[in-house]
Parts: structure tokens; sequence; C-alpha cells
């Protein structure tokens, strides 16, 4: 039975870390994935780090003072390892290189978070459980291509190599020679782990962090020999030199200790305001983002601090100091909430064990009234661990809402996300050749500079390089109708930076409201529509050096209330909040109407209605197009 239990045991984990990895093999999604793919390209065949930006036309060095050029610098250089992976990756497997990349470090990091459950004595079943909130967190929220996913794993591995060391030397008075293993297999790899780090995403201040937060807390247990297990003397020593060891190696990165006033800088800067990720979840909250992973993480947040407090005497003192640090971080930033998660797990995990244990027992008493033997409790965590495993073999052959099929995850076809970038669009300028300069919005910022690098250059991407062309493009982008030498804001930006040719989509994804450059530009003489597909139109100046293109091109701009509906019928999809379902709706009855299309107006305006009863405007058209007796 023993053996069985084994045998079944390891299937189920065989069958999970599958389907784990097969859920983070979606498409490419991210839109600071093409422009860290461009830097890996250009790095491999320049041989160097860039100093200025070769992809945008309005990142100038002399404009900036000397904070801004540290951030320029940090963007432009920070991440090179990891971007020259990606392109080594995606130059030898493609799209799916990098797909299987990311759910390989993903999966490595639920196995790492697997395995600590398991030293903590937690069965499969129960470390499976365990795991489950920090899968669906990283499904539901963090499955970007993007460096950071190493951070998250790097910092679990730095947390899971600490805590491997202590627990390994915690039996012991001194460090004799059957601890050589452990030192060797836990604490020489994170020298070499932050350096690696420091050079591949500038996460690597968490992994400073809690170095400083273990040395700072064994310092204290051994010096008072109170607030937990301390080290023995030469473990401490050998610890301690580790650690120290490893924070200087973080020196060596393009940036060296100047990431330090970057930081700085960036905190007080007013692009970090402008980022969803950046600001803390309670802001998040009262924006009403509502997203599964921001549920969890607060449930755990809470379930995390009731443990702790109602362990407080039995609380370790490096415990607390690393929870409660990176609770901290998790507070202030969001996207830190996926370094948290996993800490809270394993403290649930660690100091619930006992409260576990009990409730078992008296549920094993009180419910089966001690009826099972050994043996036969061993043969139903058997069964269940076959019925579990059956279970995920079904979704994972035939895919769920969370899970793709497996035989699509695999098809060369499932690469990248469709219809979220301007495809057809970068490759109709290429082929035609469109004057310069390109403005673009900041979400295809890093796609035209995969795609169109080096026949153009951006106007703004994701790396955001200047604060003030972030803001110039949201006003651009919002029409901005303020008065600015005579001409409308917008208007006039448009002609500061020179723009010749426009490329941008008619409707936001995150509100499902027409974005209110499409409407300027279909009543402005001065701008003619060369393209359009289902989710971009382009524009160019009518100014005499484009006569030609715009002779050969030029589309009725009525035609864009088109691209409009398809667009807003393509964003809408898979939306879970109702009021910007309705928004979506609403905007296809703002485009039908405008088509003289009345009775698919009216029901575009219904179902907006219905959907959001506080939508006014939806409301009023409605009313307006009933009266007309449509």
């Amino acid at each position: 039975m023993e053996k069985i239990q084994k045998i079944s045991g390891f299937i189920l984990s065989a069958i999970l870390l599958v389907w784990v990895f097969v859920l983070f093999s979606g498409p490419v999604s991210s839109p600071d994935f093409w422009w860290h793919l461009k830097s890996g390209e250009y790095i491999c065949q320049t041989k160097s780090l860039p100093d200025a930006d070769p992809f945008s036309y309005t990142a100038v060095p002399e404009e900036h003072d000397g904070p801004s050029l540290l951030r320029i610098k940090f963007i432009l250089q920070q991440y090179w390892l990891a971007q020259v992976i990606f392109f080594q990756t995606f130059h030898y497997a493609g799209f799916k290189g990098i797909i299987f990349l990311r759910a390989a470090v993903l999966s490595l990091l639920i196995c790492l978070l697997y395995r600590i459950l398991r030293k903590e004595r937690f069965g499969a079943l129960s470390a499976t459980f365990l795991t489950t909130p920090f899968v669906a967190v990283l499904f539901y929220g963090y499955t970007a291509e993007r460096p950071q996913f190493f951070s998250f794993l790097f910092a679990f591995l730095l947390i899971f190599l600490m805590e491997g060391f202590r627990k390994a030397v915690s039996v012991s008075t001194s460090l004799n020679e059957s601890q050589r293993v452990p030192i060797l297999s836990y604490l020489l790899p994170v020298p070499f782990l932050m350096l690696l780090w420091a050079n591949m995403h500038g996460g690597f201040i968490i992994g400073i962090a809690i170095i400083f937060g273990y040395l700072f807390a064994e310092t204290v247990k051994y010096v008072s020999k109170k607030f937990g297990n301390p080290l023995p003397r030469r473990a401490f020593a050998v610890f301690s030199l580790i650690g120290f060891l490893s924070l200087l190696l973080v020196l060596i990165n393009p940036n060296g200790f100047s990431i330090i006033p970057f930081l700085v800088h960036y905190e007080s800067g007013t692009y970090k305001s402008m980022i969803t990720e950046t600001i803390s979840p309670f802001r998040q909250l009262s924006l009403g983002f509502y997203s599964p992973e921001l549920i969890i993480y607060f449930v755990l947040l809470l379930v995390s601090i009731v443990v702790m407090v109602l362990n407080r005497k039995k609380l370790d003192m490096t415990d607390a100091i690393i929870f409660g640090g990176i609770a901290f971080l998790s507070l202030k930033v969001s996207r830190t909430n996926p370094f948290f998660v996993p800490v809270a797990l394993l403290m649930i995990g660690r100091y619930s064990l006992p409260a576990i244990d009990r409730f078992r027992c008296s549920v094993k008493e009180k419910i089966l009234g001690n009826s099972l033997s050994a043996n036969q409790g061993a043969s139903v965590k058997t069964v269940l661990s076959f019925v579990l495993s059956a279970l995920v073999l079904f979704g994972m052959v035939k895919g769920n809402s969370l899970s793709p099929p497996i035989a699509s995850v695999f098809s060369p076809q499932y690469t990248v996300v469709p219809n979220k970038y301007p495809a057809g669009a970068a490759q109709f300028l290429k082929e035609n050749r469109l004057p310069q300069n390109l403005f673009n919005p900041y979400d295809w910022g890093g796609y035209l500079i995969w795609a169109s690098y080096p026949d153009y250059r951006v106007f703004v991407d994701g790396r955001g390089l200047q604060e003030k062309t972030v803001l110039d493009e949201r006003k651009i982008m919002g029409a901005s109708a303020m008065p600015a030498g005579g001409l409308p804001e917008w208007k006039a930006l448009l002609d500061q930076y020179h723009v010749h040719t426009i490329l941008t989509f008619s409707v936001d994804a995150f509100s499902g409201q027409l974005v209110p450059f499409i409407p300027v530009l279909l009543h402005d003489p001065q701008w003619h529509l060369v393209y359009m597909d289902n989710i971009s139109l382009i524009f160019i100046k009518n100014i005499p050096e484009n006569q030609s293109l715009i002779n050969t091109f030029s589309i009725p701009k009525e035609w864009l209330w088109n691209e409009v509906i398809t667009e807003a019928i393509l964003k809408m999809q898979g939306f879970w909040s109702r009021p910007v379902e309705a928004n979506f709706h609403k905007t296809l009855g703002d485009a039908y109407l405008a088509k003289t299309s009345f009775r698919e107006a009216k029901w575009a305006y219904a179902r907006a209605f219905a959907l959001d009863p506080g939508n006014n405007a939806a409301k009023n058209k409605l009313i307006l197009l009933e009266r007309y007796g449509y």
C-alpha cells in the first residue's frame, strides 16, 4: 500500500506540473515584450549596451536633467541579460520558445513553493491545495513575457535557499562535517543568483532587502539568544559572509550604485502614478479593479496576518521580518503581489500546521469515529490522488476557463494574441514608406519598435523614457481642446513634434469608450484616412509632399465607423465588468448611429442600458430613438 501511495503521489505531482506548465503557456500578450525583444536583438547585433535610445525620436538626451538621464540609462541597460535571453530564445525557437520559457520559469516557481511546503511536513494533497492560490494569482495577472517573471522566481528561490540552510543547521549546535552538504546546496548559489538577477531586472532590489532582512534578524537572534532559534556560531559566520558577498556582487551591473538615486527619482516622478500596477492594491480597489488576483491577495493577506498574530508568542523573528517587509512592499506597489503571495502561503502553512493537525484528528474522531485504519486512510488518499489526476487530465485535453486544450498550446498558430497589435498597419507603413514623424499610442509603441525599426522610430512606448512625452500622448489621444498658440492643444502638440503620420486605435480597451482623438480627426480636413483594418487606422497630413500618397490611398473618412464597430466587438470579449461592457455597447450604438443604422443603434443602446442602468448617455440615446419610432 505504501508503494502504491508513493506512485499515486508521484503521478499526481507530475500531472499537476504539466497542467501548470500548460496553464502558463498562453500566447504572447505583453505590450512591453516587443521592446525587450528588439533591445535584445540590438544588443546582440551591436555587441554593446545602448547609451541613447535608438528606437524613438522624442527621447532626446540633451533635454533631460541628471535624474532623468539616470532613469533612461537604467531602462536602456538594466534588463540586458534578460533581453538577450529573450532574443536568443526567439532566434532559435520562435514565439513558441518564448511561451515555453515563460511557462518553464513560472512552473519552476510553483515547484519551489510546493517543495518548501512538503518540507514543512505537508502531504501531497495539502501542499497542492496551498499552492493553488499562487497558481491563480500568476495566471490571472502575471503571465506576461517580461523580465519581471525572472524576479518572481529569483526572489522566492532566494528565500527557498535561505530557509533550506536555516532548516538544515537548526538541528545542530555547531557547523560540522555533516553540514557541508547544506552549505554547498543552499548558500553557495546565492551570490551567483544575485549577480545574475542584478543584470536581468531591477527587482534585484527586493533581493537586497531580503538578504538584509535575514542578516539583521539572524544577527539579533545570535547576539540575544532570543526571538527564535539562532544559528550556530560557525553557521552564522558562513551565513553572514555569503550574505555580504552577495550584496557586493549586485554592484556588478550596468548602473552600479546609481540604482539608488534612480529609485528616489522614480518614486517621486509623475510617471509612476500613471501606471496601474505601480499603485497600491487599496488604490486599485478604490478605482474599481476587482480582479481575481487582487481578491486572492487580500484574502491571503488577511489570513496570514491572523495566523501570525495568533502565533505571536511562537513567532520566529526572521519569519516576522521577511513576512512583514514583503507584505509592506506589496501594500505600497501592487505589482509586488507575486513576491508576497508565496511567502504568505509559506507562513500560513508553517504556523497553522499544528492547528491543521488538530483539526484533522478532530474530524477523523467525530465524523469517522476513528473507523479508518492507517492502511484505509492511505487508501483514501491514493483514491483521491487518482481522481484528482483524472480530473486534471480531462481538463487539459478538453480545455476549460482556466486552461486551453493541450492540443492548442502545441499548435503552430498558437503564438501571439490575435487582434491585439497593429501587424497589418505596420506592414502597410513598411511597404509604402509613409512620411515621418509617426504618432502612435503608448500601448502600441513596443510592438512598433519590433515591427518597424529601423524604418520608423516611435513617438512613445511602454518604457516611458520621457514623462512629458507620455503626458503629451494622453493629451493627444484625449483630444485636449485647451488653447495653445491659437490651436487646440492636441493639434499644437502634433505640430510641435512635426507629426505627419498617425497610427491609432479607435476604442479604449480598458474603458470601452471611443477614443476622443477619433472624432476630431474625422472632422479635421488636414488629416486623411489612408488605411484601416479590424483594429487600427492610419491618417496622413494633407501637405503638398504627401499629395501623391493621399491620391493613391485615401479612404472616405466615414468608413472609419466600420472599424470602430469591429474593434469594439473584438475588445469587449471576455470582459467581466458590466459597466465597461456597457461602455463598449454604447460605443457600438454611437458608431451605428453615425452610419444611420438606427435599429442596430437601438439594440446596442438597449444592451448598454440593460448592463448598466446608470449609463445615462445610452439611456438618453435609446429614448431618442424610440421617440422617432425605432
